[in-house]
């Protein structure tokens, strides 16, 4: 796991979902990872979704 920042989109890539999928998924936490109108997501707001839905298995990576 890299130390920079990221988008919705590359965390919903990591995941192997849809961006609205991973939307909808993290509603409950929406609150506690959201700062401002920020587009990018430091670490430590999205290490919440890792804790919150596990560490992404699906790695983009691994497809040959």
């Amino acid at each position: 796991m890299s130390d920079r920042a990221k988008t919705l989109t590359q965390i919903a890539e990591e995941y192997g979902v849809h961006l609205s999928t991973l939307i909808n998924w993290i509603k409950p936490i929406k609150s506690e990872i959201y700062e401002g109108k920020r587009k990018l997501l430091l670490p430590r707001q999205y290490k919440k979704i890792y804790e919150f839905l596990g560490e992404p298995e699906y790695s983009k990576k691994d497809d040959s």
